[in-house]
């Protein structure tokens, strides 16, 4: 099965969450015996076009420079960053278009290609191209993977007396750009309620594959050791500020001897603090998971799978976190592998409680593998049912 994926962020290096996924998506669409040829139109900042070409072949992937967005959607954007900075939008937000982030460049590259090449699949990740797919035609099974639902995305920053940081449009703008696909890919089983609530009365379907990961395990790490690793972004930067001013301070009241580590580019965007200490960029995860005894994940906004939760599960990492990084992961909770905690107190409760049980720990790092090999069954279960419905449309 041939497939075009079109994206604006990249595979190499995969060192966040949404590449990560992307990235693991198409190693498991390859041992599946797909072929992938990987479209780009991203930003060249900490992106390694070289090694994307070697991992897809040179005549597999394609490099777009886009110009600039409609004048119009230049306008409004000026508009919304003056009323952001002035903080109006907490009151009276000014939603994205579904296509505001559309590129004619992309579309004009994708025609090229599908001029030369006959492909089964035309894959976008996320929505804001999904403009591209109103004039392909119907011998191609065009899928959006949504990574997140952005309708009214900034009503949870509201809820924090923050101004939201990216994309976020109506739940009318986000049905209509999914309608142009044949079929929506939701991150997690909650969104896929939701994406087929919203789009009942359209012909588009909606499955879920989540992040398929490898178990990789990991050492025990130094009992009283725990940590977060993520990159800096707005909620993560939030995450560990919640983290120092909530909860550190009733860990240390219980066990002074503790030691929390903050790994990832997140330490460029964080001060130093005597709560914990920072293991700063990492070249590779396993030497950050080998550290400690297990992770938490104290993240209090977002949507979508909470990458890093999967991520610290599949190294056999007892998983602590709240509510909101548990998104996705109901299984894990239920299978054993994680805590999920409702406030700030349980949850340092819960920290001491695995730096004094060994015992839990090994429990639950028992867990991690037999609920990562349940999870990875399941997406590669749903490759197999996309593939089917491609073939269905092929004997059409």
């Amino acid at each position: 099965m041939k497939v075009l994926m079109v994206s604006q962020f990249c595979t190499h290096p995969h060192d966040e969450g949404n590449r990560q996924r992307i990235y693991r998506e198409c190693c498991q669409m390859m041992d599946a015996g797909w072929q992938i040829d990987f479209l780009y139109f991203g930003s060249r900042i900490n992106v390694d076009i070289e090694e994307m070409k070697r991992f897809f072949g040179k005549e597999h992937f394609f490099c777009v420079h886009i110009g600039s967005i409609d004048p119009r959607y230049q306008l409004k954007a000026m508009i919304r960053q003056k009323c952001e900075r002035n903080r109006f939008t907490r009151y009276l937000p000014i939603f994205y278009n579904k296509d505001e982030w559309y590129y004619r460049e992309v579309e004009e590259r994708i025609q090229t290609v599908l001029h030369r090449q006959k492909y089964d699949v035309i894959w976008l990740q996320y929505l804001n191209q999904s403009k591209v797919l109103e004039n392909i035609g119907t011998d191609v099974f065009k899928v959006i993977d949504t990574h997140d639902v952005f309708a009214h995305r900034n009503l949870m920053f509201l809820k924090q007396r923050k101004v939201s940081p990216g994309f976020y449009i109506t739940r009318n703008g986000e049905r209509e750009a999914l309608a142009r696909a044949d079929l929506v890919i939701a991150i997690q089983n909650q969104e896929e309620e939701y994406f087929n609530k919203l789009m009942k009365n359209q012909k588009t379907e909606c499955i879920t594959i989540g992040d398929m990961v490898e178990f990789h395990g990991s050492k025990e790490g130094n009992e009283k050791r725990f940590g977060f690793v993520g990159t800096e972004n707005p909620p993560n930067v939030f995450a560990v500020k919640w983290l120092v001013e909530k909860v550190l301070p009733l860990v240390r009241e219980m066990e002074p001897e503790y030691e929390c580590i903050i790994a990832g580019r997140i330490c460029g965007g964080i001060p130093d603090n005597p709560y914990y200490s920072k293991m700063g960029k990492l070249e590779r995860l396993q030497q950050y998971y080998d550290r400690i005894s297990f992770a938490i994940n104290p993240i209090q906004n977002g949507t979508g799978l909470n990458i890093k939760g999967i991520e610290a599960l599949s190294y056999g990492k007892p998983l602590l976190s709240t509510t909101v990084g548990a998104r996705g992961l109901e299984e894990a909770e239920i299978a054993g592998a994680m805590i999920v905690c409702g406030d700030e107190r349980f949850f340092a409760e819960q920290i001491v409680y695995l730096m004094r049980n060994r015992q839990k720990r090994i429990a639950m790092r028992k867990e991690t593998e037999k609920f990562i090999y349940e999870y990875n069954k399941k997406n590669k279960k749903a490759l197999i049912d996309i593939e089917n419905r491609v073939f269905e449309r092929i004997k059409k």
